[in-house]
């Protein structure tokens, strides 16, 4: 979300749009039944939302419309990341990488050794990005995707989202509370304490925090870089699966059901 719009996907191809900060939704028409799982807008205009077997929409006028653009793929479609408004790159099942040079019009498939999941995808630039997965799966590139090779992050839990603070500190979540911080761009990675074990779904930075939601409602806010967190108390009736903040007091929270958590105090 930026300051006042923001945008919800979900089951059955279902796109919310609101555009008062989270207090009123109206659903955006898509052309596709799928489960989406991730949206993005790179400005105002223009927009991506990916989702199973293969989906890959795109919005060139703030989301009023969505129309489908061809994949080359039947795999789940998990994350979407673009570095400038023509290199953009989408990961998902059976280790599945997909790249644009040309804002979304086109995607090439991209070879990687994993057979698993890749659950998110960050470009630092277009020729740099990381992307984790199942089994502590941890990708980089540094060629635009010509080649991806592993870095070690020490564990074998799946990780499920990561984010970056600039370009080189980052940091990845994922199952068995676990996170994961990079200082070095994606080179090395140090697991730090989370204090909790349910499975952390997403994260999101800006405005200096770090914000992390999860299984069975929880919250986490870090406002040290990740270095210690702090768990914040809401009524959420169950999962988790969404993150995101228009400035440092507004942010949204979404979840199982439907369920959409409004903040006007930075979570505190």
């Amino acid at each position: 979300m930026n300051s006042t719009t923001a945008f919800v996907v979900g089951g059955e191809g279902l796109v919310f749009r609101s555009t008062n900060t989270g207090l009123a939704w109206t659903e955006q028409a898509t052309p596709v039944q799928s489960v989406l799982f991730d949206v993005l807008f790179r400005d105002t205009s223009t927009g991506y939302a990916v989702g199973s077997i293969g989906v890959i929409l795109r919005t060139t006028n703030g989301g009023t419309s969505w129309f489908e653009v061809p994949s080359g793929t039947t795999f789940n479609l998990f994350s979407v990341s673009f570095a400038g408004p023509e290199v953009g790159t989408v990961v998902g099942f059976r280790g599945t990488i997909l790249r644009t040079t040309d804002g979304g019009e086109n995607w090439n498939s991209q070879t990687s050794s994993i057979q698993g999941f890749l659950r998110s995808v960050h470009l630092l630039s277009p020729d740099t990005g990381i992307a984790v997965g199942d089994e502590g799966v941890i990708l980089k590139t540094t060629n635009g995707g010509g080649t991806w090779t592993t870095r070690d992050g020490d564990v074998t839990t799946a990780l499920l989202d990561l984010v970056f603070v600039n370009g080189e500190e980052g940091l990845a979540v994922g199952d068995s509370g676990v996170i994961l911080q990079t200082l070095d761009a994606g080179e090395t990675w140090t697991q730090r304490p989370s204090g909790v074990s349910a499975s952390l779904w997403r994260i999101h930075s800006g405005y200096n925090m770090i914000t992390v939601v999860g299984s069975d409602g929880i919250i986490l806010r870090s406002s040290n870089g990740g270095l210690a967190w702090e768990d914040q108390a809401n009524d959420a009736p169950g999962h988790l699966y969404g993150v995101s903040f228009g400035n440092a007091d507004t942010g949204l929270v979404v979840g199982d059901g439907g369920t959409i958590l409004r903040t006007t105090t930075g979570g505190r």
